[in-house]
C-alpha cells in the first residue's frame, strides 16, 4: 500500500490497524511507520505510549527503545533505527532509555531525589556508555506522557529497576544518595521486622531500592497535569495509598486497579502474637499487623469513594503481594486475607451482563453471585483452580455453594472448570429428559387430533430451551465415579462437539475404576474425545461409542495407566462406525479393550497410538499361553489381521502385545507413514521376536532368501515406504545384518531418525555399513556400546552434546551416532577414505 492510500484511510480503519499492532507487540511495525509521514506519526504516538511498560513491546527483538534514538526530532520522518542489536541485557537498556524519555517530559523539580539520581544524573562512564544508544534525552518538545493511560508495572518490575543499570553497584549517585539519607539502614530495619528474615543483605537493599524506585516513578507520573484523569490501569502500592485518596477526584477513568503490598504477609517460620505486640493476627501462615491491618482498611475506603465518585467506572480490583510478583502469562500469588479480597470485590458493582468469566473477574464474581445475570455467559475458564495459588482456585469455594450455578448460564457454549461435584451436570439431565418427553407427547398429541381421537386442547407449557454447550474441559478430582462426564453426554448430546476429562493427582497405582459410557445416547456432532483417568482404571461401556451415532468423532484419546493386565479377565469393545475418525490415541484399559474391527472404517485415519502406558523403555507383555487361552474362551479375544486399509496413516505407534504381534504386511497399505514406534521391552520375563530381510517383502516366496546382493533385486519385491522419516524399535528383536540392509536400501531410504534399543544379532560395523547409506540421515541410535577401538576402526570420534570435537581429527560435518545407554555422540572423521565401510 503507497503512503498516499495509507493516509487515506479513515480514521476509524487506521485506529483499528494500529490497535492490532499495538495488541501484537510489534513495535517494529509501529517504530517503521513513525518515519512514513506527520499524519501516521501522529496518530501512531497514542499506541506507542498509552501503555509503555507492557511486556510485549519489549519481548522481541525490534524493541519500542529502538526507535527512540531520533523520535524526539522534530520531523518525524527523520531517519528512525527499527532494529535492535542483541544485547546482553536489551530489555533493560530499553526500559532505562523509556524511563528517562518519560521523565524528561516532567520539570526535574517534580521528580524525587531518588528518581533524578538514578534516572535524569550524569553518572560516571561505564562499559557501553560511549554508545549513543545509551546517551540521556534532552528536553523534548513532545509530551509523552500526555498518552498514558496505563501505569501497571509489575510485569517488568525486575528488569525495571534491575540494580545493573539503577542499582548502586552500577549508578554512584543512587549510592550517594541512599548513603546520605540512610537507606541502606532503613532497608534492614524493615526487612529484619518482616517474617522473612533469613534474606541476603544485598538482596535486602535491592528489594527496598526497587519498591521506591517504583513508588516515586508511578505517583511522579501520575502527578502531571492531566496525566490522572486519562489512567485507565493503575497500580498503587499500600504504603502510599494515602496520597492517592486525596487525589482520588482526579481518577475519573480509572477502571483496572491494583493494589501491592509492600510489606509481605507470609510467614516462614512460626510467629506467636504475643510476643510482637504489632503483630494482631496470625492465620493460615499469613499474618497482620496494626500497620498493614490500616493499609488494607485505607485500600477498602479507596474503592468505595471511587465508586461513589464515579459510579460503574472501576471494573476489576485485586491486591497482590509485591515480592511474589510473577512476569505476565502466570498466575501471581494472592497473599492478602479472603476477608479482604472478598470485602474489596463486594465494593465493585456486579458484573453487568457478562459473556466471559475467567481469571480476571472470577474474585469479582464470586462476590456478587446471586446478583449477577449470567444469561449471556458464553464462555467459563475456570481450569485454573486446580492450580491452588491462583485466585480462582480460591473463589471456586464460593462458587460451589451456590450450585446449581451453571444452569443459570443458558447461552453458554464453551466450559472449562474443575469439578464442582458428581451433580455439576444433573440439572442438564433433568431439562434434557423434560424437553424430550414434551416434544414426544406433543408429537403424540398432533397425530391424535389429526385423527379424530381427542379434541382440541390447550398445550401445556413448553420447556424452555437447552444449553448449547460445544466445547467443555473438566478436571476431575480422584475421588469422582465419572458421573459428570455421563451426565455431560447425555445433558448435552445434541450440541457437544469437544468433551475432554481428566484425573488430577498425583498418584501412580492403579486401582479404582472410572466407568463411564452406559447408557450414552447419540452424539451426532462430537468430533473429540478425550479421557485421561490418571491412576484410575478407565472402564469404558462396551457399546459406548457403537450403541448410538457419533460418526462425526474425529479425535479419539482414552488414557489411563494400567501396565499389568490380565487377558484371559479382559473386557472388549463392540466394534464401532467412526469414518471421519483422525486420531485415535489409547494407552491402558482402552488399548487392551479395543476392537480391531473398528480400523475396517477408519479409513481417513492420520496417527495410531495402542499400547498400554508408555513407560520409556518398559512395558508389559503376558505369557503366550495366557494369550492362547484368551483367544480360545468366549467369547474369543478379538483377532487383530493388519489388513486395514489406512492410506492417509503417518504415526504408528505400538506398544506391548500389539508390537510383538505386528505384521509388517500392513504397511503395504500405508504409504504416507512417516512414523513407526514398535515397543516391546520387557523386565518381567523374555520376550524376543526374530525379523528378517523377507520380513520387508511384499510375498513370502519371493525368492531373495540367499541372494547376496540384495541392490540386484527387483524393488518391487520389497515394501516401499518412501516418506518414512523415523524408524523406532524397543526390546530383544532378533534383527540380522541383511534386515538392515534392506530396510535402509529399499524400504526406507529416506529415513532421517533410526533409533534400536536392545535389539540384537548384528554388529557395530553391520549398523554403521547399513545407517550410513540413508542420504537423508540426522541421527542414528543404537544401544550397543562402544569402545575407543573400535569407534577408530569405524572411523568415529567422540564428540560432546553440543557437537564440538574432542582433542584429534576433525570430525566432518554430518549425522550423529549415538551409542550406549547414554547416547554418547560420535561423528565420522574427515578423511579420503571411509575406513568404516
Amino acid at each position: 500500500m503507497t503512503t498516499d492510500r495509507l493516509t487515506a484511510l479513515p480514521t476509524e480503519c487506521l485506529e483499528l490497524v494500529l490497535q492490532q499492532l499495538a495488541d501484537d507487540g510489534d513495535a517494529a511495525s509501529l517504530g517503521a511507520l513513525l518515519r512514513v509521514s506527520r499524519h501516521l506519526y501522529s496518530a501512531i504516538l497514542p499506541f506507542l505510549y498509552s501503555a509503555p511498560f507492557n511486556r510485549r513491546l519489549h519481548a522481541r527483538r525490534h524493541t519500542l527503545a529502538a526507535s527512540m534514538d531520533r523520535i524526539t526530532a522534530d520531523e518525524p520522518s527523520s531517519s528512525v533505527p527499527t532494529s535492535w542489536p542483541l544485547d546482553t541485557q536489551p530489555e533493560r537498556r530499553s526500559l532505562l532509555k523509556l524511563t528517562r524519555l518519560l521523565l524528561s517530559c516532567i520539570p526535574a523539580s517534580a521528580c524525587s531525589g531518588l528518581l533524578r539520581a538514578a534516572y535524569l544524573s550524569k553518572a560516571e562512564k561505564t562499559e557501553g556508555q560511549d554508545d549513543p544508544r545509551n546517551k540521556q534525552p534532552s528536553s523534548t518538545l513532545i509530551n509523552y506522557t500526555s498518552f498514558l493511560t496505563s501505569l501497571k508495572l509489575e510485569c517488568l518490575y525486575s528488569a525495571l529497576f534491575d540494580n545493573a543499570t539503577v542499582g548502586p553497584d552500577a549508578n554512584p549517585q543512587v549510592k550517594t544518595y541512599m548513603e546520605e539519607h540512610g537507606l541502606f539502614r532503613r532497608y534492614m530495619d524493615e526487612r529484619m521486622r518482616a517474617p522473612e528474615r533469613n534474606v541476603h543483605e544485598r538482596r535486602l537493599y535491592v528489594m527496598g531500592l526497587r519498591a521506591d524506585l517504583r513508588r516515586d516513578l508511578i505517583w511522579t507520573l501520575c502527578s502531571v497535569e492531566g496525566v490522572a484523569e486519562k489512567i485507565r490501569s493503575l497500580a498503587i502500592p499500600l504504603t502510599d495509598i494515602q496520597l492517592y485518596r486525596d487525589s482520588i477526584h482526579r481518577f475519573k477513568a480509572l477502571s483496572d486497579l491494583t493494589f501491592i503490598v509492600e510489606q509481605p504477609l507470609w510467614a516462614d517460620d512460626p510467629i506467636d502474637a504475643d510476643q510482637d505486640p504489632d503483630v494482631i493476627e496470625v492465620s493460615s501462615g499469613l499474618i497482620l499487623t496494626r500497620k498493614t491491618r490500616q493499609l488494607l482498611e485505607d485500600m477498602l475506603e479507596f474503592t468505595k469513594q471511587h465508586q461513589q465518585l464515579f459510579k460503574g467506572v472501576l471494573q476489576y480490583v485485586v491486591c497482590v503481594d509485591s515480592d511474589r510478583l510473577y512476569p505476565e502469562g502466570y498466575h501471581a500469588p494472592v497473599h492478602c486475607p479472603e476477608s479482604y479480597l472478598e470485602r474489596l470485590c463486594r465494593s465493585l458493582p456486579p458484573l453487568r451482563n457478562p459473556r466471559r468469566l475467567d481469571l480476571q473477574n472470577s474474585d469479582r464474581f464470586a462476590a456478587n453471585i446471586q446478583e449477577t445475570n449470567l444469561e449471556h455467559v458464553r464462555t467459563i475458564l475456570w481450569d485454573d483452580a486446580v492450580y491452588s495459588s491462583t485466585p480462582v482456585s480460591r473463589s471456586m469455594k464460593r462458587i460451589e455453594a451456590h450450585s446449581p450455578l451453571l444452569e443459570r448460564c443458558r447461552s453458554l457454549e464453551v466450559l472449562h472448570t474443575v469439578s464442582m461435584g458428581d451433580h455439576m451436570f444433573r440439572w442438564a439431565v433433568q431439562e434434557k429428559k423434560q424437553y424430550d418427553a414434551y416434544h414426544a407427547q406433543d408429537c403424540n398429541t398432533r397425530r391424535d387430533r389429526h385423527l379424530g381421537r381427542v379434541e382440541f386442547t390447550a398445550d401445556p407449557a413448553a420447556p424452555r430451551s437447552l444449553v448449547p454447550l460445544k466445547k467443555t474441559q473438566i478436571w476431575l478430582a480422584d475421588s469422582t465415579t465419572g458421573q459428570e462426564i455421563n451426565d455431560a453426554v447425555f445433558g448435552f448430546c445434541t450440541t457437544l462437539e469437544t468433551l475432554a476429562a481428566r484425573v488430577h493427582d498425583e498418584s501412580d497405582d492403579a486401582s479404582e475404576e472410572l466407568c463411564v459410557g452406559q447408557d450414552w445416547p447419540s452424539c451426532p456432532r462430537l468430533q473429540s474425545l478425550c479421557i485421561d483417568s490418571g491412576s484410575l482404571l478407565l472402564d469404558l461401556h462396551a457399546a459406548a461409542l457403537s450403541h448410538g451415532d457419533f460418526t462425526t468423532l474425529e479425535t479419539l484419546v482414552l488414557h489411563d495407566r494400567r501396565i499389568l493386565y490380565d487377558p484371559r479377565e479382559t473386557k472388549y469393545f463392540c466394534p464401532a462406525y467412526l469414518p471421519k475418525l483422525k486420531i485415535l490415541d489409547l494407552q491402558g484399559t482402552s488399548a487392551l479393550s479395543f476392537n480391531p474391527e473398528t480400523l475396517r472404517s477408519t479409513t481417513i485415519l492420520t496417527r495410531m497410538t495402542v499400547g498400554p502406558q508408555f513407560i520409556w523403555r518398559q512395558t508389559y507383555i503376558p505369557p503366550v499361553s495366557l494369550l492362547e487361552e484368551a483367544a480360545a474362551q468366549d467369547p474369543p479375544r478379538p483377532l487383530w489381521t493388519w489388513d486395514w486399509n489406512l492410506p492417509h496413516l503417518t504415526e504408528l505407534c505400538l506398544g506391548s502385545v500389539f508390537a510383538f504381534e505386528f505384521q509388517f504386511r500392513m504397511l503395504e497399505k500405508t504409504p504416507e507413514l512417516e512414523l513407526l514406534i514398535l515397543h516391546i521391552y520387557t523386565r518381567s520375563h523374555k520376550v524376543e521376536r526374530f525379523l528378517d530381510e523377507t520380513t520387508l517383502c511384499v510375498q513370502a516366496d519371493s525368492g531373495i532368501i540367499g541372494c547376496e546382493d540384495l541392490e540386484a533385486t527387483d524393488p518391487e519385491t520389497f515394501l516401499r515406504l518412501a516418506k518414512l522419516q523415523e524408524f523406532r524399535l524397543f526390546g530383544k528383536w532378533h534383527l540380522p545384518p541383511r534386515f538392515w540392509q534392506t530396510l535402509c536400501r529399499q524400504s526406507a531410504p529416506n529415513l532421517e531418525r533410526i533409533e534400536e534399543y536392545k535389539c540384537d544379532g548384528f554388529t557395530h560395523q553391520d549398523w554403521m555399513e547399513a545407517t550410513s547409506r540413508l542420504e537423508s540421515l540426522r541421527w542414528a541410535h543404537s544401544s550397543l556400546t562402544m569402545k575407543a577401538r573400535i569407534a577408530r576402526n569405524l572411523g568415529l570420534q567422540e564428540v560432546d552434546p553440543n557437537g564440538r570435537r574432542h582433542e584429534g581429527a576433525e570430525p566432518e560435518r554430518g549425522p550423529g551416532f549415538l551409542f550406549g545407554k547414554n547416547k554418547v555422540r560420535y561423528a565420522r572423521i574427515r578423511s579420503d577414505t571411509d575406513p568404516g565401510v
